[in-house]
């Protein structure tokens, strides 16, 4: 006997809001049975097929990615029958099926996006180069900064060495001075002396 179930039941049954199973019919494109008067009836396939949807959505799969597995193996639901689909496939085939679909989705994204993202890693590149220039600049500032600062430490020492030599040169010349200054006083004397005599 087949159990057929509201959407209020169904949602219970599943554990979520009647709106969620509406929009996941919606949005994977599923026909679920209606009854005569219109309403949505769901048999125990229906609500294993939600289950799975509901298990792939908490593993965090986007419903993009859940809505080729619903057309390839979770069932074709039209007219109020269910047919499922070669359920007997086994979870290497189903593993290889979602990478294949998964990569054919990041190769979209990317052919989608690949303008804007080469534009953003030339403008990270630039940025790159710039930082590492600038860093460089700096480092040969430091560099010419420390050099400037030895030479000058250099100058200067050797400007005390040179005072101090220049100091000793002023009294040589200043000892030269009086003693030339001596002589001639001495000279003068002598002069002095012997005409006097």
């Amino acid at each position: 006997m087949n159990n057929r179930y509201t959407i209020t039941e169904a949602a219970n049954i599943l554990n979520v809001h009647a709106h969620t199973l509406r929009y996941w019919e919606e949005e994977l494109h599923l026909t679920i049975p209606r009854n005569e008067l219109g309403h949505r009836v769901y048999y125990q396939e229906q609500l294993d097929m939600f289950r799975n949807i509901k298990g792939l959505k908490e593993e965090g799969y986007q419903l993009n990615a859940i809505r080729a597995q619903v057309g390839t193996d979770m069932g074709d639901y039209t007219d109020g029958s269910c047919d499922f689909r070669d359920y007997t496939a086994s979870k290497e085939e189903k593993m290889q099926k979602f990478q294949e679909m998964i990569s054919e989705a990041v190769r979209q994204a990317i052919m989608e996006n690949k303008e804007e993202w080469g534009k953003e890693l030339t403008e990270g590149i630039c940025y790159e180069m710039r930082t590492i220039a600038h860093l460089a600049d700096q480092k040969q500032e430091e560099r010419y900064l420390r050099l400037d600062e030895a030479i000058r430490n250099q100058v200067k020492k050797s400007k005390r060495k040179s005072r101090f030599k220049w100091g000793q040169r002023e009294k040589a010349a200043k000892l030269k001075e009086e003693l030339n200054r001596n002589k001639k006083e001495a000279v003068t004397q002598a002069t002095k002396i012997v005409t006097e005599t």
